[in-house]
């Protein structure tokens, strides 16, 4: 028995530019790159054989490849690549970024912005003698220098998510825009008071990227699952799939099971873990994992380095050990015992110790959650005939279970600071571009919201 795992491009993109193979802006959060440099290296640890739809862009495709090779490519043409596209269209197509008088209105987006943190309003600010409509952070506290260091690696890597856009067009209506009064602010501008009055270009690639975070989400998910095969996405998609799958009921276990999955990724994680534990249903198990990534890292001095070290620790006995009673817990969950299932489960858990104590890993140092859950009918897409994939070993059938381990790329970035030296370590690799700035986004205090000196007017 062997598990198969597919991994999104946002992740090697991380990779990337966490080892110096790719640039980054001047004032770039790296934060949110390194939750998914820990995901990756357990995907690594924790799966047999790793895959990637080879669907990235074309200049940068054959270095990709060169870097990761050992990742399988799967060509576009081997599988229904746009049909599955095309269904995780459908799936978002009602996810618009819709703002009203400043407040945007309830749905998978927003709750997943408040999880991660971020509360968001817009108002209109005097820029060059006209009026721009610009997104904002809304905050308590008073000191701005603090709270930009708190979210600018959440908007980051929300902002992120366009730049690693593939040729596939992105929603431009995924905005909506209306002022107090019931009127729909047009993208174009208006004239107001005499003066000139537009949509930022900033707001429009934060819904844009909002927008490509969940199509793309929601196709790894169906892709994957389509292959039979688990899928390592960039951890803020986890976030984004714990929302989604509230509104949609994408997983079509009971209501336990999704207040379990949800708690996650809104409370404390360890606490939500000894909770699912607890009342788990068969398909989800909550793991404390190692922290790979502060491991290899200080043990060989720099995250390029840290990936050999993986690499090498993935075939050692151990390894090899955990992953077999890894791949049996996710068979047994669908069919066996409670009692088998924590027979396994304490057997991973022995192993894992074992391993960490022989190599000198910190354990029990990361909450994730492990789920092996069947997808709502409607949310797959039909194929009459199963399809063997040339050369890659993997089966093309029916829609039938998410497979994943999740993260929560929150409680990663808050604990970074406490990396220490490894933090240092971490950053030591990135090429910063000097002649290029992400997008950071104002920070209001919630109290002068409705504020009106004559630089700003409210929504």
């Amino acid at each position: 028995m062997s598990s198969n795992v597919i991994i999104d491009n946002s992740t090697l993109s991380a990779v990337q530019r966490i080892t110096g193979n790719a640039r980054v802006p001047k004032n770039y959060s790296i934060e949110g790159d390194y939750s998914a440099f820990e995901n990756f290296l357990s995907t690594l640890l924790f799966y047999d054989t790793f895959y990637a739809v080879d669907d990235y862009k074309d200049e940068f495709r054959s270095d990709r490849k060169s870097q990761f090779s050992y990742v399988r490519h799967i060509p576009t043409s081997a599988f229904p690549y746009q049909g599955l596209q095309n269904k995780s269209v459908e799936i978002n197509d009602d996810l618009v970024l819709e703002i009203k008088a400043g407040n945007i209105t309830k749905s998978a987006l927003t709750d997943f912005l408040e999880v991660m943190g971020l509360t968001l309003t817009a108002a209109w600010h005097l820029q060059s003698s006209d009026f721009f409509l610009t997104l904002k952070v809304l905050s308590d506290s008073p000191d701005e220098e603090s709270e930009r260091y708190k979210y600018s690696p959440l908007t980051s890597m929300i902002f992120n998510q366009l730049r690693n856009r593939t040729n596939t067009e992105i929603n431009e209506n995924g905005l909506y825009l209306e002022s107090s009064d019931g009127e729909e602010i047009s993208f174009e501008g208006h004239k107001e008071d005499s003066r000139e009055c537009y949509v930022e270009q900033q707001l429009k690639d934060f819904s844009n990227s909002l927008n490509w975070l969940s199509r793309r989400a929601t196709f790894y998910m169906l892709t994957s699952s389509h292959f039979d095969a688990a899928f390592c996405m960039h951890p803020i998609r986890h976030n984004f799939i714990n929302s989604l799958a509230q509104e949609k009921n994408l997983f079509s276990q009971s209501s336990v099971w999704r207040d379990n999955f949800r708690k996650f990724f809104g409370d404390s994680a360890g606490e939500a873990v000894n909770a699912v534990n607890k009342n788990t249903e068969a398909t989800e198990i909550g793991l404390q994992l190692p922290l790979l990534a502060a491991w290899a890292v200080g043990k060989t001095g720099s995250a390029s380095k840290a990936i050999d070290a993986v690499l090498d620790l993935r075939i050692q006995p151990e390894a090899l050990k955990l992953r077999r009673y890894m791949n049996e817990l996710d068979e047994a969950r669908l069919t066996a015992s409670k009692k088998d299932i924590n027979r396994l489960f304490s057997a991973i858990d022995i192993e894992k110790n074992t391993m960490g104590k022989k190599y000198g890993i910190q354990m029990d140092a990361a909450s994730s959650v492990s789920i092996r859950a069947s997808l709502f009918p409607d949310a797959g897409l039909s194929i009459a005939k199963p399809m063997q994939m040339p050369d890659l070993g993997l089966k093309f059938g029916p829609a039938k279970y998410a497979r994943s381990i999740f993260r929560n790329v929150v409680n990663d970035i808050a604990n970074f600071p406490n990396l220490g030296v490894v933090r240092g370590r971490l950053l030591k690799e990135i090429i910063r571009n000097e002649d290029e700035r992400e997008p950071i986004l104002r920070i209001e205090e919630r109290r002068y919201r409705f504020a009106k000196p004559e630089w700003k007017k409210p929504m």
